[in-house]
């Protein structure tokens, strides 16, 4: 009854949920299908580098020529899941804004429409960085808590969508690279002593910011952006 009449009296504020178009659904098949063939070639992957040490010659040439195919297969889906994003207007908008900042790729740019929905079912960055991974080392930091154990360690959310903040982890690790703002920021806080994992959360934290940024009012990343003063 409580969640009832909340829910009546902010009902003007209420965001109504809108279901993935045909092509995100699309992209969210061929983007599972290209995971699973990342993570068969990634097991298969490993013994060869460890064949080498015995000289199995057989063993490393058929592993080998079912590598060559997986790479095959992965990049004729990735041509799939280019082509809706080529032909579709918006997704194309959105894809080119996204890539436009630094540090941000086209994997990362895929995952982010289909996660977002087209950034439709996230209003603001600070949601989308909770949605991506909530313990002190991931994007929004929450410390955990129990009765009295105010002070317990905190630990990873299981609502937490953990291939998401592992994507934008590589994306801050490229983006710190990247001579810039961000390199600056990073070079000046680790010399201060700052933990570089508290560092590159902060990182994340401002990819989300300017994703979400630049997406709203619809526009590339620039550097020396300057906004109009009305």
């Amino acid at each position: 009854m409580r969640i009832t009449e909340y829910a009546q009296r902010f009902q003007d504020k209420a965001i109504l949920w809108q279901p993935p178009r045909q092509e995100i659904v699309k992209l969210r098949h061929l983007l599972a299908l290209r995971a699973r063939f990342k993570k068969v070639r990634k097991i298969l992957g490993v013994p060869v580098g460890e064949l080498d040490k015995f000289s199995e010659k057989i063993i490393k040439k058929t592993n080998t020529k079912v590598l060559d195919e997986l790479d095959e297969q992965i990049r004729e889906v990735e041509k799939q899941i280019e082509q809706p994003i080529h032909d579709d207007a918006n997704l194309k908008r959105v894809h080119k804004i996204v890539t436009s900042i630094d540090g941000i790729g086209k994997v990362n740019s895929w995952q982010l429409l289909v996660h977002t929905n087209e950034f439709k079912n996230f209003d603001s960055a600070k949601k989308f960085a909770c949605y991506s991974g909530r313990h002190p080392d991931g994007v929004a930091p929450f410390q955990y808590s129990s009765g009295s154990s105010t002070n317990s360690r905190s630990r990873v959310s299981h609502q937490a969508n953990k291939k998401m903040k592992e994507l934008l982890h590589l994306a801050a690790l490229s983006a710190v690279q990247v001579k810039g703002e961000i390199n600056i920021y990073y070079n000046r806080k680790v010399a201060e002593g700052k933990n570089k994992m508290l560092v590159l959360n902060n990182v994340r934290n401002k990819l989300i910011h300017r994703i979400f940024k630049c997406v709203k009012e619809n526009r590339k990343y620039e550097k020396n952006y300057m906004p109009l003063i009305v």
